[in-house]
C-alpha cells in the first residue's frame, strides 16, 4: 500500500475499479500473504490503530461494521524518517523486527552506481531497446541528491528513460541514449 496513493478508507473499503466493486479490500487481499505499508509515515492516526491492530491482534473492523475480521498476513512498513522519531515510534514498537537501511547519500559509491545501473536495466527490459549514456550523466546520478532516497532516483531514471524515449519515437532509433537534456533540474 503506497501510502501517498491510498488514504486509510481504502485500505479497508472494497476499492472500486471503473465502476465496478471488487469482491474484495486490500487487507482481504493480502490475507495468507504480505501486506506492505510503503512510507507508513503517512499514516494519520485513524491509520496508525488499524495498522497496530493488524500487527498486534491480527484483526480489523470494516466501516459500518462493528465484528472484528481475522486476518493472517505478514506485515511490513517502510519509512524515510528514523525510527525512534516521535511520527514513527508508536507504530515501530509493535514490530519485532526493524532493519534500518543508510540513505543512498551514505552509500559508497559503488553501490550507488550497482543501484543506478540495475534500474537502467529493468527500464531496458520494459521498453525492450537497450540504453546509452555517458560516464557524465552516470555521475550526475551518483552526485545527486534524493530527498526520498531510491524512490526518488528509481523516478528520476524512469523520467529520464521517458524523455529520451520520447526523442526516439522522432528519430525512429534502436537505442535510448541518455543524455545531459533528459536529466531533471533538480
Amino acid at each position: 500500500v503506497e501510502m501517498t496513493r491510498f488514504s486509510n478508507k481504502n485500505i479497508i473499503q472494497v476499492p472500486v475499479a471503473e465502476g465496478i466493486h471488487e469482491p474484495q479490500n486490500l487487507i482481504e487481499q493480502a490475507n495468507g500473504g504480505i501486506l506492505f505499508f510503503d512510507e507508513v509515515q503517512k499514516l494519520d492516526s485513524k491509520g496508525k490503530e488499524l495498522l497496530i491492530d493488524l500487527i498486534h491482534k491480527g484483526t480489523y473492523t470494516k466501516p459500518g461494521e462493528s465484528h472484528l475480521r481475522d486476518v493472517n498476513a505478514m506485515i511490513l512498513a517502510s519509512t524515510t524518517e528514523e525510527a525512534d522519531s516521535d511520527n514513527i515510534i508508536s507504530v515501530s514498537k509493535y514490530f519485532p523486527v526493524i532493519i534500518s537501511l543508510p540513505d543512498i547519500d551514505q552509500r559508497d559509491i559503488k553501490e550507488k552506481i550497482e543501484l543506478i545501473l540495475s534500474y537502467f536495466s529493468k527500464e531496458a527490459k520494459n521498453i525492450k531497446l537497450p540504453i546509452r549514456f555517458s560516464k557524465d550523466v552516470l555521475f550526475c546520478f551518483v552526485q545527486a541528491r534524493y530527498k526520498t532516497n531510491i524512490t526518488q532516483l528509481r523516478s528520476e531514471i524512469k523520467l529520464a528513460c521517458s524523455r529520451a524515449y520520447l526523442d526516439i519515437l522522432k528519430s525512429h532509433s534502436r537505442i535510448l541514449t541518455i543524455s545531459f537534456q533528459h536529466l531533471s533540474n533538480d
